[in-house]
């Protein structure tokens, strides 16, 4: 029996008997699997043609500044994964296909130590970006502004623009967490460092209390990333060209350096900044493209291959061997097209199926292992299928692990603040200010309160301590990042 959208959501659970309900579960969590699957095929069917499609021209990394040894690495694992997609279609053993579930881990994980030392990469790059730019554009608010007045009227006004935008916008949690983060991005950093570290660490455990062990964890060496990641595993290690572009703009003395040579220098670290982020974004997708073939090779454990899956494939074979770009055309439009009907298929049966498994637990039906371990098996393959983020394989399950207990959350947010600690120590003023306000700004919603929040944005904003240039620059930007809120207000 199929149990589309309307019939589960007129199903009366009241009078249905528990055999019924755990019958309907296991039909639409098989469905769910076979839907999933159908979706990783058909992602994975267009983007190897479009990598075979790459490798056939010949011009893949060309634009990357890196050894040849770095990019054969790359590219080997990308004809690795198109033959883990080929091997797929070959009638695999259990055996294979175990084996072939262990490979594929492996390359994950080698390709995340691979993508997160260049997110290591750009976020030290980008510092240095943001202190020539500091340096450029304080030059710039010196002349063209110092001679406007601003009084604390004027600061005033921002602060109760500021409020009436939070309280606009209190009801979209995302947007009001976006809107502290960009003004926090922007306000000159008056914190002292004990009064910074307590706020962090007041903030991180408020916000982290009754999260899994392994969220909390990664979350807090994404923090220590965020703020220097020079103490990334492979930093120096890999890209050895990033590496030497980093250090030759390390502990340059900006402030007695010409305008001229600022700027030249700014344009060579954009664009380093660029291709890093590039080659970041490039990992990135060969990451989900792997996430996808463990979907695959997963769901094989569960599911055989699919008939249909065997003529997809053989119109794929021809073009590897043909290479017509007019077939690749045809071939990726029609499986774009099946891939969104399986998308589309899958958001149809999401909320009924929700609801079947919320009953079902009430019931104690869940409690059954094979059931429980059926249901988690499909969660998994969804959890692999949705990471497009490239997310780090211990932080992808969240029922894997217990929830933080008090004096563990404690110590490891203790250990995040030492870490700021001890790297403060060896920064100058200006990068000290760029970090702390930089980590400040990725932390959701710190502070106790908007009171809170309110006021030290009028302590930062103090005319008599903060230049008449910068305070007319920064209530300048603040505006500008209102003006987009005040629009989206405006439009909902």
């Amino acid at each position: 029996m199929e149990h589309n959208r309307i019939h589960i959501d007129t199903l009366n659970f009241k009078d249905m008997a528990d055999d019924e309900l755990q019958k309907i579960l296991l039909e639409m969590n098989s469905e769910q699997l076979n839907i999933v699957r159908d979706m990783a095929y058909h992602y994975l069917f267009s983007y190897t043609l479009e990598m075979l499609n790459l490798l056939k021209n010949g011009n893949i990394l060309e634009e990357f500044n890196i050894s040849d040894e770095e990019k054969e690495k790359i590219i080997n694992s990308y004809t690795q994964v198109i033959q883990m997609f080929k091997n797929y279609h070959s009638h695999l053993s259990e055996g294979d296909r175990k084996e072939g579930v262990d490979f594929l881990f492996n390359l994950r994980k080698e390709l995340y130590d691979t993508y997160i030392t260049l997110y290591g990469y750009e976020v030290e790059n980008s510092y240095i970006k943001e202190m020539y730019e500091y340096e450029i554009i304080k030059e710039s608010w010196n002349k063209s502004y110092e001679h406007i007045p601003v009084d604390y009227r004027d600061i005033e006004g921002v602060i109760n623009r500021i409020q009436y935008v939070l309280n606009s916008n209190r009801i979209d949690h995302y947007t009001f967490i976006n809107l502290i983060s960009n003004i926090l991005k922007i306000i000159p950093l008056r914190l002292s460092k004990y009064r910074y570290l307590d706020i962090v660490k007041t903030t991180l455990i408020r916000n982290f209390n009754g999260y899994p062990v392994n969220i909390v964890e990664n979350q807090m060496e994404k923090y220590k990333m965020v703020f220097n990641s020079r103490f990334t595993a492979n930093f120096g290690v890999l890209f050895d060209s990033y590496f030497a572009e980093i250090q030759k703009y390390n502990d340059i003395d900006l402030k007695n350096k010409p305008r001229e040579e600022l700027e030249i220098d700014l344009g060579e670290i954009t664009q380093v900044n660029f291709e890093i982020n590039n080659l970041r974004t490039f990992i990135q997708n060969l990451g989900i493209i792997i996430n996808r073939l463990i979907v695959l090779y997963l769901s094989l454990e569960k599911i055989p291959l699919k008939e249909e899956f065997k003529s997809y494939f053989n119109r794929w074979e021809q073009f590897e061997k043909d290479g017509d770009e007019k077939i690749l055309e045809s071939l990726l439009k029609e499986s774009d097209e099946r891939l969104a009907k399986s998308e589309k298929e899958l958001l149809d049966k999401v909320m009924p199926f929700e609801k079947v498994i919320q009953e079902a637990l009430k019931r104690g039906i869940i409690q059954n292992e094979p059931i429980d371990q059926d249901v988690k098996y499909t969660r998994k393959l969804l959890s692999y299928y949705n990471d497009i983020n490239f997310t780090k394989h211990d932080a992808l399950f969240l029922d894997s692990y217990e929830i933080i207990g008090k004096d563990y959350l404690e110590q490891l947010v203790d250990n995040l603040i030492q870490y700021i600690d001890r790297n403060l120590r060896n920064m100058n003023s200006l990068e000290r200010k760029i970090r702390m306000r930089r980590l400040l700004a990725s932390i959701e919603l710190p502070f106790n309160d908007i009171g809170e929040f309110l006021f030290f944005i009028q302590y930062s904003l103090d005319n008599k301590i903060v230049s008449n240039g910068e305070l007319v620059y920064c209530l300048g930007e603040i505006n500008q990042v209102l003006d987009t809120y005040e629009h989206y207000i405006n439009e909902h």
